[in-house]
């Protein structure tokens, strides 16, 4: 039969072939790949809603949680605070890699993020783990934009949860970034009249999403502003 595309691993498909999942090969890589993800058992737990199934999901694969050892947790790690705009907290962090795709080909192609390590030491980091005021980061925050897990976010944020002073529920505001004439769309979080945070929806037409410094971050002259007055 003629292959009509080229799968995972080099291999071709073609029409007409059979693909078994119910086989010891895909059962024992099956079991490998849950035994890594449950070496960070303590995240899913705070991160994931019903949990409470995980005993009845993992019985039939006769998993051991603690396989690889409780030196294999990456947990118990501290925030990284090295700026003034992001955290990164790499405790939160599955290594889904949209942060480096988001500043790298995807958008940005800055390249400033990117996988380290190997294992269970694999973690992102920019440039020889350095700290985020060193490497080519441009601070436009499309990293922090497409973080699932929160692994990412912004300073003011993070310090406002930690205070339990955080409300999102009446936060948002829309509008239309006047630093440049390309007509960015804005989502400005906007808390005991001071904005907190600002995004731009993922469905713009404009921005997809992203935003540069400028309309990320360059909110804080209109708090210093109204300081100063």
């Amino acid at each position: 039969m003629r292959a009509v595309q080229r799968g995972h691993a080099g291999r071709w498909l073609w029409l007409g072939l059979d693909v078994g999942t119910d086989i010891p090969l895909a059962h024992a890589a099956g079991r490998a790949i849950i035994h890594a993800g449950l070496r960070n058992r303590a995240f899913v737990e705070r991160a994931t809603t019903g949990f409470e199934e995980y005993p009845e999901l993992v019985e039939p694969w006769t998993l051991k949680p603690d396989r690889f050892g409780p030196d294999a947790a990456r947990l118990n790690e501290a925030p990284r605070i090295d700026n003034d705009l992001y955290v990164r907290d790499s405790d939160k962090c599955i290594l889904c890699c949209k942060c480096v795709d988001a500043c790298g080909e995807q958008w940005q192609n800055t390249f400033a993020v990117s996988v380290v390590g190997r294992g269970f030491d694999a973690r992102i980091a920019v440039e020889q783990d350095a700290p985020l005021t060193d490497p080519a980061c441009v601070y436009c925050g499309n990293c922090i934009e497409v973080c699932p897990t929160g692994a990412l976010g912004f300073r003011t944020e993070f310090a406002m949860r930690a205070a339990g002073t955080w409300d999102e529920s009446r936060q948002t505001e829309t509008t239309v970034c006047a630093c440049r004439g390309v007509g960015c769309d804005l989502t400005l979080h906007v808390q005991d009249n001071e904005i907190v945070k600002v995004t731009s929806p993922h469905d713009s037409p404009v921005t997809h999403g992203n935003l540069c410094i400028k309309g990320r971050f360059g909110y804080q002259h209109v708090q210093n502003l109204r300081k100063r007055d």
